[in-house]
């Protein structure tokens, strides 16, 4: 199966939106092969502090900027980063309620097949 690349743009918020974020995306991420990508844009509250505790690990890979670039821009500077066969772009403000919720996207979009 090929590797789906997950970029998501964070920028402050880390408390109520980035934390609870990769909580949710961890526990409910299931059946792909998957990164996960977290640019910090230039946050001004503990988003980075908190990104650099979970560090680069084999699926997540952490990045900075000192400057907000804008959405655009750090998505594309996110995206330089990525090794995946597909991209996928989303904001830390999702909330998944299904553990095959990104299974069930590439099979709709005929990445994958099988049940």
């Amino acid at each position: 199966m090929s590797k789906v690349s997950v970029i998501v743009c964070c920028w402050n918020h880390c408390e109520d939106l980035t934390k609870p974020f990769l909580k949710n995306f961890l526990e409910m991420t299931k059946r792909v092969d998957w990164e996960l990508i977290l640019f910090d844009n230039g946050s001004t509250d503990n988003t980075w502090d908190y990104l650099q505790s979970i560090g680069n690990t084999n699926n997540i890979k952490v990045i900075h900027s000192d400057t907000n670039l804008g959405f655009t821009a750090g998505n594309n500077k996110a995206l330089k980063q990525a090794i995946g066969d597909y991209v996928l772009f989303l904001n830390n403000d999702v909330v998944i309620h299904n553990e095959e919720w990104l299974y069930r996207l590439l099979k709709e979009a005929s990445i994958v097949t099988g049940k």
